[in-house]
């Protein structure tokens, strides 16, 4: 609000040359306002800070936003990497932090702990929460220290069993204290100490966490994630996980197709809808039941239609034995690639599945599933009939 200096002079002082230097001094107070203070009171208003602004606020945190190109150069990234910056911090390696990172590329998802099975695939624990005795959801991954996501067995020197895992110096009773307990003869330097969380499933558990995610946008009428922004997200989970665990990246692709065999199509908007693409699928045979190889592919058919045989440019084939499904219906097939130590996907744009003979039951192509040559990755694939 502006307010008129020389209104409060005498009314015989305001048309001489006092009149003159209140409104010279009122001119430079107000330019010193304008130039300095507002600038200093409102530097750190989200609202009113710049792309630049923001970039050099999150660096005096210690932080550094790589705006590398597309979506990592907006002003919705940045400012999303603003917001999240302290609950990121906050809740480093845990649920809640991923979370975070979900919210700032547009994605939904979430990690999964993994242990090997005999096999030597890396299974993911999609219910790790639910293992604590009384169901409390601790929502970190780190297995094992101060907050132990599975019950302790019995502690070694007493009838005491820790309450549920979460508070070392809690104890409750847990049977007849009268019962005699045999503890097993050891020693410090013994290999088979054991240990107070020790089991069988444990003893299996890795350091390899799975990034699941889904795309809720696109980037641009290509891609769903470019290499720059699949960069940032790389190096933005590297600073959220441990650095002794190792990130496994996993794009769930969810695809409802026509069980009459029309063209069904997904469209995608990109993060301010300006820009939309299509995902587009048919069912080219009867149904999914005879299923035997899929292919993924770098390229894609211009049109879509019963009269297709193959991909446009197979890069990768797997049988389906390949593939965990945890349902695999006439209409449904729902599941993960096995995933082993340090494995790796290519990227691509389309996908089929063929029966036993080799013909192409089901088609699929969208924007393009990047991975970077560094990255350890998988793929998730969510099909249905409707």
């Amino acid at each position: 609000m502006n307010i008129d200096y020389k209104k409060f002079l005498p009314s015989a002082l305001r048309s001489n040359r006092w009149g003159q230097f209140i409104e010279v001094f009122q001119s430079i107070v107000e330019d010193i306002r304008q130039e300095k203070i507002d600038i200093i009171k409102l530097q750190y208003e989200i609202e009113n800070m710049t792309t630049e602004d923001i970039v050099n606020l999150v660096t005096m945190f210690g932080y550094q936003i790589k705006t590398r190109g597309g979506y990592t150069e907006t002003y919705d990234y940045v400012y999303k990497q603003l917001v999240t910056l302290i609950p990121r911090i906050i809740n480093r390696a845990t649920i809640n932090g991923y979370n975070s990172l979900f919210f700032i590329y547009n994605l939904t998802g979430t990690v999964y702990p993994t242990y090997i099975d005999e096999s030597s695939y890396l299974i993911p624990i999609e219910n790790w929460w639910e293992f604590n005795e009384v169901q409390n959801i601790h929502d970190t991954l780190d297995i094992g220290t101060e907050f132990v996501l599975f019950k302790i067995p019995y502690r070694l020197d007493s009838d005491l069993e820790l309450d549920d895992g979460m508070n070392l110096d809690t104890y409750h009773k847990v049977y007849n204290p009268s019962e005699e307990v045999l503890l097993p003869n050891t020693t410090l330097d013994a290999i088979e100490f054991p240990n107070l969380d020790m089991t069988e499933f444990l003893e299996k558990m890795t350091r390899h966490l799975i990034i699941h995610y889904e795309f809720q946008k696109i980037e641009n009428e290509d891609e769903f994630l470019s290499e720059n922004t699949l960069l940032n997200l790389y190096e933005d989970v590297f600073d959220q996980k441990r650095f002794t665990e190792i990130a496994y990246f996993e794009p769930k692709l969810v695809i409802e197709t026509n069980s009459g065999g029309a063209i069904s199509n997904k469209i995608f908007y990109n993060y301010d809808n300006t820009i939309s693409t299509n995902m587009q699928s048919i069912l080219i045979g009867t149904d999914l039941s005879n299923v035997a190889t899929i292919k993924f592919g770098i390229g894609k058919h211009a049109t879509l239609s019963g009269a297709i045989t193959d991909l446009a440019y197979t890069i990768d084939e797997y049988l389906v034995s390949d593939f965990d499904f945890e349902t695999q219906t006439n209409t449904k097939l729902i599941g993960r690639r096995k995933l082993t130590e340090k494995d790796r996907c290519k990227s691509f744009t389309e996908f089929g599945l063929f029966d036993s003979v080799g013909d192409c039951v089901y088609y699929a192509k969208f924007p393009a599933v990047l991975y970077l040559s560094q990255m350890y990755s998988n793929i998730y694939l969510d099909i249905t009939l409707i």
